[in-house]
């Protein structure tokens, strides 16, 4: 019995991890799919010869009951037919059932190699099927600028490729989580399929998830080797009847191809403007509610913070989705799903007839984003704000609202933004100002102050949605005689104003009004 179990489990995880590699592989090709059935039973022949490769693994199944605990549950009544690509719940179970054993170890294939590729590829490079995406050649004929950056898993490079300057991602071979799991016992090529695979399931992930602020894929590459001394050795005799003579390619490098974005960490989020940081956060929002709706259900973001983030002309983009899954908790046995808010504070949400919270992952998500952005508004914005800042905040704060309900709010800060409602108490000085057309100081009676949208130059900023706003900034700062107008313009439509705490004859510039205070 116990050996039955053992190597149902075994046939379980390759039937498992061979889908999802399988699944990946096939993008863009489902439309094929859908009506020729022989193709599955090409995809169940796949399915064995993984199975035998997987025999041959030295690893002990022990070392991932756990895992195999949860893959049990998730295929034992599960059925690959035509109905799952058409409605896509093929492709979204098969990212739950990566997800679930992503933080174990990889077990070790045959000398790390997989048969699969032998049976899935003609070429000796796998890259994307989308024709107008870049691939292979286009990173070998392309110049590479320099190391920009890494994490546990991957590094990240700069890149020309057809002109483009774009990112390259591969996994780091040097990488935390390469050394932990070296130093764990596991072998190194065995490691690194781990770090290859989380940047398969970005591939996945980002072929099929689609908005703004998710970094966009513009292609990859696989390339591969052939090894057969290695492959051969240590098979008995029956093995090397039963493989013949094909060549079992084994990956040896992959490569992930998205646009290049700048950045984003907490000191630049503290150090961007208010206005600017408003729309990073309607960004965000917007993309929460993506998530909550996505092609592959509600998506969490589990390591939410700004460095998974960049930013690519100004708008936010969601770049790292290896911990990104669509695993719901189960309400049992307390029949509610919590959120830990603090020490002492939970939100509970509630369960559905199918006993999970279809509510959390948007809930989750909405709090995370207060952690480690919707907060920062708090601070630089102004006063005339403030109270629909601190209402926005602390339903956020609270996991109240979804993420529809915050971008609503969000939409409501930039549309009073917009509008410049800036007077509201009427207590500001009247003054008066003499207008000069076309005039210009350009570095002329410049100085800093505390709410410049340009801390780190020598200048007083700000962005009007009016003349009379304007004004009003200016009577209100002890500094300002005069301020430049121009026609330059924020994302929200507001244009830029330069206050100066003198004037002197003005340069002509096209566009541009100089108010000189009189009186």
């Amino acid at each position: 019995m116990m050996v039955i179990k053992r190597k149902y489990n075994k046939c379980l995880f390759a039937f498992s991890l061979g889908t999802f590699v399988i699944t990946v592989t096939l993008i863009g090709t489902f439309e094929t799919l859908r009506g020729n059935s022989a193709d599955f039973g090409e995809m169940t022949t796949k399915m064995e010869d993984l199975s035998i490769i997987l025999r041959d693994s030295k690893r002990k199944v022990s070392q991932q009951r756990q895992r195999l605990k949860h893959l049990t549950s998730a295929f034992r009544v599960r059925h690959i037919d035509t109905e799952d690509i058409q409605n896509g719940g093929l492709k979204r179970h098969l990212m739950d059932t990566f997800q679930l054993g992503e933080k174990a170890l990889t077990p070790a294939m045959s000398n790390g190699k997989f048969d699969w590729f032998g049976s899935l590829l003609a070429e000796r490079t796998w890259t994307s099927l989308n024709s107008s995406m870049l691939g292979c050649k286009d990173i070998e004929n392309g110049r590479h600028v320099r190391f920009i950056g890494g994490g546990y898993t991957k590094s990240v490079e700069i890149a020309w490729v057809n002109g483009t300057k774009v990112a390259l991602k591969r996994p780091a071979v040097d990488g935390k989580d390469m050394t932990h799991c070296v130093e764990s016992g596991t072998p190194r090529k065995d490691c690194l399929l781990l770090s290859s695979y989380k940047i398969l399931k970005e591939i996945a992930l980002l072929e099929q998830l689609r908005h703004p602020s998710i970094i966009k894929l513009l292609g990859f590459c696989i390339t591969e080797r052939e090894d057969r001394q290695n492959e051969v050795a240590g098979k008995d005799e029956g093995d090397r009847q039963r493989d013949g003579n094909r060549n079992v390619p084994s990956v040896s490098e992959i490569t992930l191809i998205t646009e290049l974005g700048e950045p984003l960490d907490f000191l630049r989020l503290i150090q961007t403007p208010w206005e600017d940081r408003l729309r990073i956060m309607r960004d965000l929002a917007s993309l929460l509610l993506y998530l909550k709706n996505s092609p592959l259900g509600p998506l969490i973001i589990h390591d939410f913070k700004p460095t998974q983030f960049v930013l690519v002309d100004g708008q936010l983009k969601l770049v790292d989705l290896d911990d990104v899954d669509v695993t719901l908790p189960s309400c049992f046995p307390t029949n509610r799903c919590v959120i830990r808010i603090d020490a002492d504070n939970y939100r509970f949400i509630p369960c559905n007839e199918s006993g999970r919270c279809p509510q959390y992952a948007d809930k989750l998500n909405v709090f995370l984003a207060w952690q480690h952005f919707f907060s920062l508004q708090m601070y630089g914005g102004p006063a005339w704000l403030h109270d629909k800042v601190i209402a926005f905040l602390n339903k956020t704060k609270s996991a109240a609202v979804s993420s529809r309900e915050a971008l609503g709010l969000l939409d409501g800060l930039v549309t009073s933004y917009k509008a410049g409602h800036f007077n509201l108490s009427g207590n500001a000085p009247n003054y008066t100002y003499k207008v000069m057309l076309d005039a210009d100081l350009p570095g002329y009676h410049d100085y800093w102050c505390p709410s410049t949208r340009s801390p780190e130059v020598n200048n007083c900023v700000f962005s009007v949605a009016s003349e009379e706003e304007a004004q009003y900034v200016c009577a209100m700062d002890k500094e300002c005689r005069a301020f430049v107008m121009t026609e330059d313009k924020t994302w929200t439509g507001r244009r830029l104003v330069y206050l100066k705490s003198g004037f002197r004859r003005p340069v002509r510039k096209l566009r541009c009004k100089l108010f000189i205070r009189v009186s």
